[in-house]
């Protein structure tokens, strides 16, 4: 593990011979899968699932990414489908947002930390983040999540 992730942060060289800028690892909220956050392109951050980023490459001589440039990494504001900002869960509990980021089949996930507990940084497919629900058990109707403040 480096600075807290089992990865060291920075650049990377991919099997295909493409840099990747790697700023940290995510979690997803409803499978658990772990992707590392690639910044390379810093208005659409893309994510790689660990598995492919820990697997041998093609020629099963080494790494499928191999670290060129260690940095210190971080995640920051991103731009994206979601405002970056503090929200909170409609059962009460508040996180920061961050933005989003793309999965390599397209899909948007929101990337963000709870404000609460271990703080890790979490994924949720976009549509689930932004979506109304009905609960009529508690009762509540209404967003899922909603930006506090402004």
């Amino acid at each position: 593990m480096h600075n807290g992730h089992l990865y060291p942060l920075g650049w990377y060289l991919s099997q295909a011979g493409t840099a990747h800028h790697i700023v940290g690892m995510a979690q997803h909220s409803e499978s658990g899968a772990f992707y590392m956050l690639d910044a390379t392109k810093p208005d659409d951050w893309q994510l790689i699932d660990i598995s492919t980023f820990g697997s041998q490459n093609h020629q099963d001589n080494g790494p499928a990414f191999k670290l060129i440039e260690p940095t210190k990494g971080g995640v920051h504001v991103l731009a994206g489908d979601v405002p970056a900002g503090t929200y909170q869960h409609f059962k009460g509990r508040t996180y920061t947002v961050y933005g989003t980021a793309t999965l390599p089949d397209g899909s948007k996930m929101v990337l963000y930390r709870p404000t609460y507990g271990q703080q890790i940084l979490m994924l949720r497919p976009l549509e689930m983040f932004t979506e109304q629900v009905d609960r009529p058990e508690i009762p509540y109707s209404g967003p899922r999540f909603w930006r506090m403040g402004s």
